[in-house]
């Protein structure tokens, strides 16, 4: 997608929400067209599905390939929420009750604190540099393998957040 498409087109479909602006286009174009089943069923997840209703847990969807987790909690102050990325899966993350700050930086400005559990897709960074932004209702956030992301921080107070994460399994080129 060029830049003129990112602001026009929704890879969400017709849900109204809106694609944070930094999310990876070219990536997430990439993505879409090695597994376009699985990113349609992810993006059909979040225009049908009634998330409010759901209990906190994990819900497969399609085995290992795609599922999602409904998290209940409190936001917290950033220096108590690590930098986190994922090898294996791409996150669509949706605060669909409250707010939160997402933090963002490039993987360069990362290192690394804690070691990858390749059974939890998980591995922790203290960051130099990053970017805050803003995640509610209003906006969806895609995080790629090289997104390291802060979620879970408070923007003023702490808070109670309802969040939706879809974990898509990336394919390899």
């Amino acid at each position: 997608m060029n830049n003129d498409k990112k602001q026009s087109e929704n890879p969400a479909g017709r849900w109204p929400v809106k694609v944070q602006p930094s999310v990876n286009t070219a990536v997430l174009e990439k993505q879409m067209t090695l597994a376009p089943e699985r990113w349609k069923q992810a993006f059909d997840l979040l225009n049908t599905c009634g998330f409010y209703n759901l209990d906190p847990g994990r819900y497969e969807i399609d085995g290992k390939n795609l599922f999602f987790m409904v998290n209940h909690y409190v936001t917290k102050a950033p220096e108590e929420v690590l930098f986190e990325a994922h090898r294996e899966y791409a996150d669509i993350q949706y605060v669909f009750e409250g707010e939160e700050l997402i933090g963002v930086a490039p993987r360069e400005e990362g290192t690394e604190t804690v070691p990858y559990d390749p059974e939890k897709d998980i591995v922790f960074y203290e960051v130099t540099a990053a970017e805050s932004h803003h995640a509610s209702p209003e906006r969806i956030f895609i995080l790629f393998p090289e997104d390291l992301h802060q979620p879970g921080v408070m923007a003023g107070l702490p808070k109670p957040v309802k969040k939706v994460v879809i974990k898509v399994k990336l394919e390899r080129d």
